[in-house]
């Protein structure tokens, strides 16, 4: 994963021809998807006259957004192949000067590297899940992929995760083992139906990749009854889960749309004011729960996501929403007066209902 650049980073490569295009792999074939022209600038100097072509505002719009997998199409344990990265290529004219792969990661975070740290691209910002809910989790060029389910007794069990070509763990995880070495990894989306195991207690997540790092990730499942659990892309371009264990109030935003008609006063059918359309837009108000620093300060990777569902535990339906907040205020147990932190999220349902 080293040789992966954050979308925020600048990337440029040097144009001397004054023509340029970039093609983009799409299935091993590669597509132009911008031709344009680079102009040196003023006073440019040098045996070659050369200008730098920045390709990041350019391949943005072009970036892979992996789709929240549809739970109801899933099985009880799954591995769906999906592409978390895109490959671009550069030409200066007719002549290729570099090839860049780049992920959907807008964190710009100079420090992180998520090719070696703990977390891959799961960063849970509690580290719990709901008894009821589906564990999602994203991974990139994984050779082997392991979850552990350990229940209140005590006793483990490690789950198959059915692939798009396969069972990821006959194929991929004894190859690995047996030749000790990096077969070609697989990237997508790791999901776990958590109904079908009542006596959870924790869930382990364990991938490796392609250069020998070990990546672990652990959920604590939550006894609580909070009855929402948001997913959202992460700052790093995966997908995680936040169970609200906080109240959650449920509204629905009105807007009334009238005319003006003539009316009698001898009848009480020919009224003067006539609603003839209302549109409704649900809406939660939902409290987080406590959250110590450490959670507090991953909560910008759901405040500020683009990308955000629902999932009603009673219903077991997922909604599309937005998250209207438009101010994010980072607190720690410090700064919020030695007080146990937490959050009030305004969250949207981003499909508005019509009644006539």
């Amino acid at each position: 994963m080293a040789s992966y650049e954050p979308i925020w980073k600048d990337v440029y490569f040097q144009c001397q021809s004054g023509t340029f295009s970039i093609q983009q792999n799409d299935g091993g074939q590669w597509v132009t998807i911008y031709s344009g022209r680079a102009v040196v600038r003023p006073g440019a100097s040098g045996p070659v006259r050369t200008t730098p072509v920045y390709i990041n505002s350019i391949i943005s719009d072009y970036l892979v957004r992996p789709a929240l997998p549809d739970f109801t199409e899933l099985g009880t344990s799954n591995f769906e192949e999906q592409s978390l990265v895109s490959s671009f290529r550069c030409y200066d004219g007719s002549t290729q000067r570099s090839e860049r792969t780049f992920m959907n990661d807008w964190s710009y975070d100079y420090t992180y590297d998520y090719s070696t740290e703990d977390k891959g691209l799961c960063f849970p910002i509690n580290g719990r899940l709901a008894k009821g809910q589906y564990l999602i989790a994203s991974v990139v060029g994984a050779v082997f992929l392991s979850v552990e389910i350990t229940d209140n007794d005590g006793s483990t069990q490690a789950l198959d995760l059915a692939g798009t070509s396969g069972d990821f763990n006959s194929d991929f995880n004894k190859d690995f083992l047996r030749f000790s070495q990096a077969a070609s990894g697989k990237t997508g989306i790791v999901t776990v139906d958590l109904s079908k195991y009542p006596n959870a207690r924790r869930v382990v997540l364990q991938v490796k990749t392609a250069g020998g790092t070990e990546l672990y990730t652990e959920y604590e499942v939550s006894d609580t009854c909070g009855r929402y659990v948001l997913y959202y892309l992460n700052s790093y371009g995966g997908w995680d889960s936040f169970y609200v264990e906080g109240l959650a109030n449920e509204s629905d935003q009105l807007t009334r749309h009238t005319s003006r008609r003539d009316y009698r006063n001898t009848s009480a059918y020919t009224r003067g004011i006539f609603n003839y359309s209302n549109e409704i837009v649900k809406q939660w108000m939902m409290h987080t729960g406590w959250l110590d620093d450490g959670a507090a300060g991953r909560m910008h990777h759901l405040l500020n996501s683009t990308d955000v569902y629902v999932m009603d535990l009673n219903t077991r339906l997922t909604y599309p929403v937005v998250l209207t907040d438009t101010q994010a205020e980072y607190k720690t147990y410090r700064s919020n007066g030695r007080q146990p932190v937490s959050y009030e999220l305004t969250v949207q349902l981003a499909q508005d209902r019509q009644r006539r």
